[in-house]
């Protein structure tokens, strides 16, 4: 077994995962009962889906600090099979040896994602939740303008309904590595009713006018980060 017995009585856990072990870290959330912090990195980063199997769920209900680099690929399909007696296959991307990938269309990834949130909506003492959810550059396929924009900051509100439950969180980081999520202020009145004792704030999309007007008048004391 990948987590032993010595290893379920942890309580801090700063960890990086080689590639192809992210889902180790579906078995430490369903066994290290005692983490009150954990850090990952990984490279290229944890698939979210290994971390919400409903045959592994988590444990770990006294964590305060969950910080991590998770995200999004799509899944390699079956190279085109040579059923052609030996002749040349045309496609050039075959030939070199390159995978063909399948897209995920953002409702897709949103579903995902909301199940993921869920799990971290049942973690009640956190206090520092550092959300760093990558993608592949091509995952969404003909997604990548205004259409998937627009979805992609949809999304982000439809997240933080999973976590409001999080009374305790003092840092909220919210990174997005190639579709940037905004938050606006729905999202700002949301966090500021749902999490009184928010003291930061960090993501990529809080820049205008009307959003730092709000933050001027309505929560002056907030911590704000433009990550860029």
């Amino acid at each position: 077994m990948l987590i032993d017995r010595q290893h379920q009585s942890l309580e801090s856990l700063n960890v990086d995962f080689v590639q192809g072990h992210g889902g180790a870290l579906g078995d430490i959330l369903a066994t290290c009962s005692k983490l009150k912090s954990l850090e990952f990195g990984t490279e290229p980063f944890v698939d979210i889906r290994t971390l919400v199997d409903p045959q592994k769920p988590w444990v770990c209900t006294e964590l305060e600090v969950f910080e991590g680099l998770f995200g999004l690929s799509p899944c390699p399909s079956p190279l085109a099979s040579n059923e052609n007696n030996g002749a040349e296959d045309s496609n050039r991307e075959d030939e070199e040896g390159d995978e063909k990938v399948t897209t995920i269309d953002p409702v897709t990834s949103d579903q995902v994602e909301g199940l993921f949130m869920q799990q971290v909506g049942r973690l009640t003492k956190l206090r520092r939740l550092v959300h760093n959810f990558d993608i592949m550059g091509h995952l969404f396929g003909d997604y990548t303008g205004d259409e998937g924009k627009d979805v992609m900051a949809w999304t982000l509100f439809s997240g933080l309904i999973h976590l409001a439950d999080l009374v305790n969180l003092k840092w909220f980081e919210f990174l997005d590595g190639n579709l940037p999520k905004s938050i606006g202020i729905p999202e700002l009145l949301f966090i500021k009713q749902h999490w009184p004792s928010l003291r930061g704030l960090a993501c990529y999309n809080m820049d205008s006018v009307e959003v730092q007007e709000w933050l001027t008048t309505e929560w002056p004391e907030l911590k704000v980060e433009l990550k860029s």
